[in-house]
């Protein structure tokens, strides 16, 4: 069996009939088991075969097309971060680079300046240093009240767009 088509007449009234829903035929052949689920369904909701059938297929195709852009989804999130971590590494690694620089600068300005003072011996020296390692150690992990505004200020800096041109 074949659905019959609409009927095209037209109504002769002056009045144009406007169309409650715009909805096109479809004919699916489909197996015995699937037409009686499909009467259930409708029987239990109380809807026509044709609406029932209609919201089912729509559903579905929408889950189709959820399942394609699924596919699309991941990608555009790992490229936003690596864009945005990037940023992140590129402002990190001035901030260490800068500080290390500095560091190692002032290290070397004061052994040079502390070797040469009076009464200053190579193993004084030594031990010197060495005592101001052990406490570098100890206090490189302490968060301090006296630090906490100026790693505040670093968050900050890191947490705010990147700006061309700019340097630290």
């Amino acid at each position: 069996m074949r659905t019959q088509p609409v009927s095209t007449q037209k109504d002769r009234s002056q009045k144009k009939p406007i169309p409650k829903r715009k909805t096109v035929c479809i004919s699916l052949w489909v197996k015995p088991v699937v037409k009686r689920e499909l009467q259930r369904i409708a029987t239990a909701e109380g809807l026509s075969i044709s609406v029932t059938g209609a919201t089912l297929l729509a559903q579905a195709l929408a889950n189709h097309i959820d399942t394609e852009h699924a596919g699309l989804i991941q990608p555009v999130i790992e490229k936003s971060l690596r864009k945005e971590m990037r940023s992140y590494r590129t402002r990190i690694a001035v901030l260490l680079v800068y500080s290390a620089f500095s560091a190692e600068q002032t290290r070397s300005i004061v052994t040079n300046i502390l070797g040469r003072q009076p009464g200053i011996t190579p193993d004084t020296l030594t031990t010197i240093l060495d005592s101001s390692k052990q406490a570098a150690k100890r206090k490189i992990a302490n968060k301090t009240p006296e630090l906490e505004d100026i790693i505040a200020e670093v968050e900050k800096w890191l947490h705010e767009p990147e700006q061309k041109g700019t340097g630290a």
